[in-house]
């Protein structure tokens, strides 16, 4: 009967285990609703947790996270106008504080009373923090589309790069008075037509952790061709036209936003390009892979949306689906908005495919389980965005949530996924080389504190079963449309509690005399590291070889509760041994008390 009681209290606690683990939900002890739309994410305070940047009204905020998830408002506050803006974080005077890049559509027609200039286009201000406050500098010229921020010369001061309003190809270095100097002669002989909306990239496609800009370029039958330029020198870049291959051609397709990640975990990016069927990708029909390895255009489909539409913005660039290692599994899932009777953040999972076409190995499949409860005041009103977020910098990805609430107004909030059973994970942040020490924040005493565009992480080590893990991730690929990737690289390590065995660092470096190398300078090893890891990196000034690293270790939830179930099952067994043990004495006492009153024979 105890060994019963026993067995039913150790199911019962796996159970309150699994429930927990699998339970995504709203915060409950601390309130995380903020209100406006989100604008980027960025370390602003470089306290090591990823802040908020939040549009409310016409001014721009910044909402600083704490240990706990909560956040707190800045006292910078930047005007923007009451028309909504798209925000990049970059340090563009190399001082390591920093700085934020606004785009906005230029008004048309008539505006107050008065006729703007008419020009179409996208109109660009970089707000400079220098003596406590953000300094503007505007652009002059009229844009296509946002400007992405880059490291053009690998210097650690971000750099812009983007397209005029005629198409021509803008480029434009960071300097530290907070000048900019033009770059265009780095891309000699770019002609190419941009296409419309497309996030060009600063992302390693060739697996030497060298970050190549990826352009999104319109053919000469109008469709979409993607351009890899690589860097040769100091100050040149050359497009190489055998690294992406053409896209397939089919008639009455659309392309969604591009995503950038190592889908199929073999050690190199993968660039999805989602194909629609409709203009604003309200149905998804695949997404058409390319696998630099194969160096051909696999096909992943997408199942599990069957009836329903999938939301997005053509006006932001048709951005349908965000990737991040949700399960921790090491390969990257999507999350999506998906239209049924309501909108819902729906989960993609990254799972294996047997019957794929074209060798694909992986395909993308509609999850339910975890259930995402959204908060009470996410589900009064109307989701009309959703992203991944790491509250509390726990190295398990949350959802992030814009809404409209009941009254109609812009909030932001999150569902929280705080641990995800025992699976575990690899952290990893390459700040820029502009400060190595003395100029971060007072918890942090390295480096500048900012993430380092293009800089890019590769991991590998063995499994339970002795099979390779690999990956590789590059910090903040995209900076246009929202695309909101967190300025680190994190790593889904599964179930696997090895150590993992490398982790390669390569900096966004202007390479040495003889070309890209790969030497102390530019690249960086580190060796046997721990699962559960945040590793922040931070690369030499200069020509210099010294790097410098440290590890956090993040404690697991799963361990605390193991340990609570540990000893609940010890005070039980030591219950049991005590309930025995009295039974036996009694039985004993009990005994003695037969055998002296037993008649002795013997004795007569």
């Amino acid at each position: 009967m105890i060994s019963i009681k026993v067995f039913h209290f150790l199911l019962a606690a796996i159970l309150w285990i699994q429930f927990e683990v699998y339970l995504c939900k709203e915060a409950s002890s601390t309130t995380t609703r903020l209100k406006g739309q989100i604008c980027a994410y960025g370390d602003m305070d470089r306290d090591l947790n990823t802040d908020l940047i939040v549009q409310h009204g016409h001014l721009l905020k910044i909402y600083l996270q704490g240990e706990n998830g909560e956040f707190t408002e800045s006292q910078q506050k930047i005007n923007v106008g009451s028309q909504t803006v798209f925000c990049s974080v970059g340090d563009f005077n190399g001082d390591s504080v920093p700085d934020i890049l606004v785009s906005k559509k230029k008004p048309s027609g008539i505006l107050g009373g008065l006729f703007s200039s008419g020009e179409q286009g996208f109109e660009v201000t970089a707000h400079i923090f220098v003596y406590n406050a953000y300094k503007p500098h505007m652009f002059n010229e009229t844009f296509a589309d946002q400007l992405s921020v880059m490291d053009i010369n690998g210097d650690g001061t971000s750099d812009v790069i983007g397209f005029l309003s005629n198409g021509t190809f803008f480029c434009r270095l960071g300097s530290a008075t907070s000048e900019f100097f033009p770059c265009e002669d780095s891309f000699r002989n770019f002609n190419a037509k941009p296409y419309d909306s497309f996030l060009h990239a600063f992302v390693d496609v060739t697996g030497d952790l060298s970050a190549e800009v990826i352009f999104g370029t319109e053919d000469d039958g109008g469709h979409l061709k993607l351009q890899a330029w690589q860097r040769i020198s100091n100050e040149e870049w050359r497009y190489n036209p055998s690294l992406i291959g053409d896209l397939p051609v089919e008639s009455g397709k659309y392309y969604g936003a591009a995503l950038f990640a190592d889908f199929d975990a073999d050690g190199l990016v993968d660039i999805g390009i989602p194909w629609c069927a409709d203009k604003s990708c309200a149905k998804v029909d695949a997404i058409k892979m390319w696998n630099g390895r194969a160096a051909l255009w696999q096909h992943f489909s997408v199942t599990g949306l069957e009836g329903s539409e999938l939301v997005s913005n053509k006006d932001e660039g048709n951005v349908v689906f965000r990737a991040g290692d949700f399960s921790l599994d090491g390969y990257p899932d999507l999350i999506a908005l998906v239209r049924e009777k309501t909108q819902n953040p729906m989960i993609l999972e990254n799972v294996p495919c047997t019957d794929c076409i074209s060798n694909a190995s992986r395909k993308f499949e509609l999850r339910t389980s975890p259930r995402l409860i959204q908060p009470s005041d996410v589900s009064l009103g109307q989701v009309e965005m959703a992203s991944f977020f790491d509250l509390k910098e726990d190295g398990t990805l949350d959802v992030l949530l814009e809404y409209k609430d009941a009254d109609q107004k812009m909030a932001i909030d999150f569902i929280r996924c705080e641990d995800k059973g025992d699976t575990t994970f690899l952290k990893v942040q390459v700040f820029s080389n502009a400060c190595e020490q003395g100029c971060g924040s007072e918890k942090l005493k390295i480096g500048s504190g900012i993430a380092w565009h293009g800089a890019c992480v590769m991991f590998n080590m063995s499994d339970s079963w002795g099979h390779e893990q690999r990956g590789t991730q590059c910090q903040m690929p995209q900076t246009t449309h929202r695309a909101l990737h967190t300025p680190f690289a994190l790593f889904g390590l599964g179930r696997s509690p090895n150590f993992v065995d490398y982790v390669h660092i390569g900096s966004a470096r202007m390479p040495e005399e003889g070309g890209l190398v790969h030497d102390g300078n530019q690249h960086y090893d580190l060796k046997q590291i721990v699962p559960n890891s945040r590793v922040i990196v931070v690369p030499p000034k200069g020509d210099g070889r010294r790097w410098q690293s440290r590890l956090y270790l993040t404690p697991s939830q799963l361990i605390i509760q193991s340990l609570l179930v540990l000893v609940s099952v010890c005070a039980i067994l030591l219950c049991v041994v005590a309930i025995l043990h009295f039974r036996e004495r009694r039985a004993d006492k009990h005994e003695r008390q037969l055998q002296s009153h037993r008649f002795h024979f013997d004795a007569m």
